[in-house]
């Protein structure tokens, strides 16, 4: 039977192997990465780049943030905890400018399939949004300050409704 399985090419392994030896706290510049292929300004060398970085976070829980016209931070712990918050605040705004698209369908006209589409991925968004406004945030803070634990589902439902 064929391996199927994505084989990485040399040029992000590269990358990879670069970015995997910058120390905690430290910047790998642009210049640096061009000179392994990875030019940022182009959509190959912005696809090897995310990719080396991808493999990185999935395989050795590494990550980079970017530091615009210089290149790529690697983070230390304290600092990948602010990125959760960051994409909590993403989700919101996409999550409402979703459902304002979805707002702009003339749905007496769809069909009834459609209809279920649009009402199914109007309720989603709803409660993407509902569930990441800051009080709600606030909220599931304090229950995780309470218990001094991660929550499960249904205790960040439970305190998602008080």
């Amino acid at each position: 039977m064929a391996d199927n399985r994505f084989s990485r090419s040399y040029d992000v392994q590269q990358i990879v192997d670069a970015l995997a030896t910058v120390k905690v706290g430290d910047t790998i510049t642009y210049e640096q990465l061009a000179t392994l292929g990875a030019d940022h300004r182009t959509p190959k060398g912005q696809g090897k780049l995310q990719s080396a970085r991808r493999i990185l976070q999935r395989d050795k829980q590494i990550v980079f943030a970017t530091i615009a016209t210089v290149g790529y931070q690697r983070l230390p712990d304290s600092e990948i905890i602010k990125t959760g918050q960051s994409s909590v605040e993403k989700i919101r705004r996409e999550s409402i400018r979703g459902a304002k698209r979805l707002a702009c369908v003339n749905y007496e006209t769809l069909t009834d399939a459609d209809k279920r589409k649009h009402d199914a991925a109007a309720s989603h968004l709803g409660i993407l949004a509902e569930c990441s406004r800051p009080a709600v945030v606030k909220k599931i803070a304090a229950k995780v300050d309470e218990t001094k634990a991660k929550l499960t589902f249904d205790a960040t439902l439970q305190a998602f409704r008080q």
